[in-house]
């Protein structure tokens, strides 16, 4: 029962710092804070985030044999949420570190990867520009369609 136990706490710490994660996730431009807007525009996300977490407490309480686990006393459900939830701080000090966009430039060495994607890229740019995309259409062609129409109706 000890070692189940032990790999049970693991298991549930594991898995609340993904799903505290997840709230770090929904800000992918440095916004500061994670849980802004989380009532008001996000409903959707606090229903997947219900139901993970009422999985997680029935796969730790209930689905025992199925899923290795063993209940856990409430000691040691604090203790794994305690320390999972250091994940919403650690993704807003994450967040405020002020780190310049790198993007390796082609001959420059530091990306192998990225001289193979120029190199591609000069090779296929004139075939992709002249052969995958169509010319514009004049805009006679379109002359009192229903296309030219909703566009006279949109300039002043």
């Amino acid at each position: 029962r000890e070692g189940t136990e032990h790999c049970t706490v693991i298991f549930n710490t594991f898995i609340w710092m993904q799903i505290f994660n997840q709230f770090n996730a929904r800000k992918v431009y440095g916004e500061a804070n994670c849980l802004e807007g989380i009532w008001s525009r996000s409903k959707s996300f606090l229903w997947v985030m219900a139901i993970i977490v009422g999985f997680q407490i029935f796969a730790v309480e209930v689905a025992g044999p199925f899923m290795k686990t063993t209940p856990l006393r409430w000691s040691q459900w604090l203790g794994c949420l305690g320390f999972a939830v250091i994940e919403i701080p650690l993704g807003f000090a994450i967040r405020a570190l002020p780190i310049a966009e790198y993007r390796p430039k082609p001959g420059d060495g530091a990306s192998v990867e990225a001289d193979k994607h120029a190199e591609l890229e000069a090779m296929l740019g004139s075939f992709v520009q002249t052969t995958l995309v169509p010319p514009p259409l004049p805009a006679e062609n379109f002359a009192g369609t229903e296309l030219q129409v909703a566009f006279r109706r949109r300039d002043p």
